[in-house]
């Protein structure tokens, strides 16, 4: 069994998931929130997220599952 995933779809859940209260509460749960860096802790959680995407929109679709 295969399904696919929309590139643009998750690109755009990323880019969602950034601007969301939920990405402010798991970063306030990790240990780098208490950081006089935190700031730059979160941007870089931010930046691998963003390039996460931008990887994914490269590929038309991924499948994942088993091939038959």
């Amino acid at each position: 069994m295969e399904f696919y995933i929309n590139q643009k779809e998750y690109m755009n859940m990323i880019l969602e998931y950034i601007k969301s209260e939920e990405m402010q509460k798991a970063f306030e749960a990790t240990i780098f929130s208490k950081y006089p860096y935190s700031e730059d802790c979160r941007q870089a959680m931010i930046h691998g997220l963003i390039w996460s995407s931008l990887l994914t929109s490269r590929c038309d679709f991924y499948a994942i599952g088993e091939k038959e």
